[in-house]
């Protein structure tokens, strides 16, 4: 169903009618956590009031691309269909 407020989820599609993943606002931050489905996001939507880090890799090495809060939308063509890795930054 739709992203729950509080949650970071992660979509294979934008018309996607159930996320892949949902990571709560509670996460512990600097935490690397694998994507649930790796290499598979196309959309994503954070509605916490953290910043997310996304990676390509599987263990959040490399450069990072960013999820700002409260806000959603498509993977462009250097995120689409490669998150391996996610991370929580600490609440503003």
């Amino acid at each position: 169903g739709p992203c729950p407020y509080g949650y970071m989820c992660l979509y294979d599609t934008s018309s996607s009618s159930t996320w892949m993943s949902a990571s709560p606002e509670s996460y512990t931050y600097y935490r690397c956590y694998a994507a649930y489905q790796n290499n598979k996001t196309s959309y994503a939507v954070n509605w916490t009031n953290a910043r997310w880090r996304v990676y390509n890799s599987s263990d959040c090495t490399g450069t990072p691309g960013y999820f700002y809060p409260q806000t959603s939308g498509p993977m462009n063509a250097t995120w689409n269909n490669v998150i391996s890795s996610i991370m929580r930054e600490p609440l503003p």
